[in-house]
């Protein structure tokens, strides 16, 4: 009796134990899932109050790979978390950005998706389809197979990158080796192999077990079509180059003298006469003498080069020949001929961060020899690029851009269907209007020449279309100081107050530095790099160096071993070879001894797949660096 009334007191105790405590607990959860809740709904106000920083645009931080995980249950931001680790990198603990009209917000606050505050991974919740993220997981795979089975078949990978640029063979190879190994990566311009290691994944261990998942950039995309380079990026082949509807042969006199590709068309487009009342005669004349003067500029000074002046009356004589006006110049007597058409997609900037910059469309010319009744089929050393800006806004307004010039590569040279494409392409940036935004309606950003034609030594200038006038001026060499700088202390003090920017690749130069003008009115081959004694950066080799192969003229030459000239000039029905520091070459540095190898075609090509095959994806913005190559 006495131990059954024992059990019923202990019974009626933890009845009466448990029903206190029951509403307590009950009361405790619902208070923290209600608190974890407001947590989480700060998200949307965190996306109304965080502001999208335009300066990222060229240089966001940068995420080598990122991890998805699949949620148990999805919530109302999305079906995956997604981390990214920005270490170092940022000071605020939020990270806003926008894919198509959607904005996110990464946070490292601790709160909502992210796990730590303050440990510099940034973490949110999104959307991402399912199919999608088995096809990234299908891609890293095949690529990680692809890579293991280069290597197995090429142990000393490194044996490629010895090439002589007039060995075409293990150019050959080496181009292969690149676009086809995803374990390469580029970085300021030179090949660098990545140590990291990649594992393979199973979509059951993603999607049942919600297991996490490194998703490397580089992995994603199959590689580049071998054909990418020359029908999607540099384009000289001469089915294009002098297709007969387009282009004009100045010294045989056929062809089309109006085509769309012709010196011609591209100058009265870019003078867009009904809009600025300006001639082609006038924007041409007042473009050529500009080489027949002293110009001052920044502290520099463009000397004259007369030669010029018999360009100019040879080109005169032959328009009063075709029944023209004295001093009138017939834009199809233009002593030039139509090198390449480039696309320069990798210049554009992450359009996550507010940019509208798609990069660039190109035209290279080469100037002929000339006299006052003919053109000869004779190349001067003198070249002229049209640099045109592309305006593009959203992601898919940018890819859709890549796509146009990606799809060419399915097409044949000699296929009327090619050219008829490309047309299409380059309609966009070279016709009147293109841009209303900019001067005399032109996308034109600038011209760049290189000659050493009118004068001794090599010299490269730059022009822009001045707003006021309509017509073009000398403005100075981007990223190059004015030459007599080299070797002296400026050029120490500048690398010094800038070492991480230029060991990162993102920084600019200002006219005026230091409190004196340093770029230049002209770039000319003055010394073989640009180098100071004092330099003290904690990699002085390195900083150094990408310092130097901004310039125009070491980028045209020691730092590359390059002739000046990146798309050498050639006669009539010759196309246009080019540079090993486009198709591939290994150098050593002038001042470290240090073996470097360039590759930028390449480069190119690998920076078009991923544009097309992934720049959409939600997380892209977060493995995107932009390219602030000035060349």
């Amino acid at each position: 009796m006495q131990i059954q009334s024992f059990i019923n007191y202990k019974l009626q105790f933890m009845k009466k134990l448990f029903s206190t405590l029951f509403p307590v607990f009950i009361f405790s959860i619902v208070v923290l899932f209600s608190c974890k809740a407001k947590v989480s709904d700060d998200y949307d106000k965190i996306v109304s109050d965080i502001a999208i920083k335009p300066e990222f645009a060229k240089n966001a931080p940068v995420a080598d790979h990122v991890t998805l995980q699949f949620l148990d249950k999805p919530n109302k931001w999305g079906n995956f978390r997604v981390t990214a680790n920005l270490g170092g990198q940022l000071k605020d603990q939020y990270l806003a950005y926008e894919v198509d009209d959607q904005k996110i917000v990464l946070r490292d606050d601790g709160k909502g998706a992210d796990s730590l505050q303050g440990d510099g991974i940034y973490s949110v919740y999104i959307n991402i389809d399912t199919s999608e993220v088995r096809e990234m997981i299908s891609q890293q795979n095949l690529a990680i197979a692809r890579a293991n089975q280069i290597e197995s078949n090429q142990r000393d990978m490194t044996s490629l990158l010895k090439i002589d640029r007039r060995d075409t063979g293990r150019t050959a190879a080496f181009r292969t080796l690149l676009l086809n190994d995803p374990n390469f990566t580029f970085e300021n311009r030179h090949v660098k192999f990545d140590k990291k290691n990649v594992s393979t994944f199973d979509f059951e261990s993603v999607f049942k077990l919600r297991r996490p998942i490194d998703i490397f950039p580089r992995f994603l995309c199959p590689p580049p079509p071998a054909d990418l380079i020359p029908k999607s990026l540099m384009i000289t082949d001469l089915s294009v180059i002098e297709d007969p509807t387009r282009t004009w042969n100045s010294a045989a006199g056929t062809g089309n003298k109006t085509g769309a590709w012709t010196f011609n068309n591209i100058i009265n487009n870019m003078v867009n006469k009904s809009a600025t009342g300006k001639t082609a005669t006038e924007f041409m004349l007042t473009w050529l003498k500009t080489w027949g003067n002293n110009i001052p500029l920044n502290g520099d000074n463009a000397g004259a080069r007369a030669s010029i002046n018999a360009l100019i009356n040879n080109w005169q004589q032959r328009s009063l020949g075709n029944g023209l006006p004295a001093d009138t110049l017939d834009m199809a007597e233009a002593p030039v001929k139509l090198l390449a058409i480039v696309n320069r997609v990798d210049l554009r900037e992450n359009t996550g961060y507010s940019s509208s910059n798609a990069g660039e469309g190109r035209f290279v010319f080469a100037v002929m020899n000339s006299t006052i009744t003919s053109i000869s089929n004779s190349p001067l050393p003198f070249t002229i690029i049209f640099e045109y800006g592309i305006n593009r806004k959203s992601c898919k307004s940018v890819q859709n851009w890549g796509q146009q010039w990606y799809n060419l590569h399915i097409k044949a040279f000699g296929d009327p269907a090619y050219n008829t494409a490309l047309q299409k392409i380059t309609d966009q940036f070279v016709n009147a209007n293109a841009d209303p935004s900019k001067p005399n309606g032109s996308t034109l950003n600038q011209i760049r020449t290189n000659e050493i034609a009118l004068s001794s030594p090599w010299q490269l200038r730059e022009f822009n279309i001045d707003a006021g006038t309509h017509l073009l001026k000398l403005v100075t060499v981007k990223k190059t100081p004015r030459d007599n700088l080299n070797g002296t202390a400026a050029i120490a003090d500048f690398i010094n107050a800038h070492c991480a920017a230029i060991l990162a690749n993102n920084y600019d130069v200002n006219d005026v530095e230091g409190g004196q003008p340093f770029l230049g009115a002209k770039s000319e081959v003055s010394g073989p790099v640009w180098n100071a004694p004092g330099i003290t950066c904690a990699d002085i080799d390195n900083t150094r160096h990408i310092f130097s192969l901004n310039t125009c003229n070491a980028c045209h030459g020691g730092e590359t071993s390059t002739g000046f000239t990146h798309v050498n000039t050639v006669p009539f029905g010759i196309e246009a070879s080019l540079s090993g520091f486009l198709n591939g070459i290994t150098v050593i540095d002038p001042i470290s001894g240090t073996s470097r190898t360039f590759a930028d075609l390449p480069d190119r090509a690998v920076k078009l797949q991923q544009l097309v095959c992934m720049s959409c994806k939600k997380f892209f913005p977060l493995v995107f660096k932009a390219n602030v190559m000035t060349h």
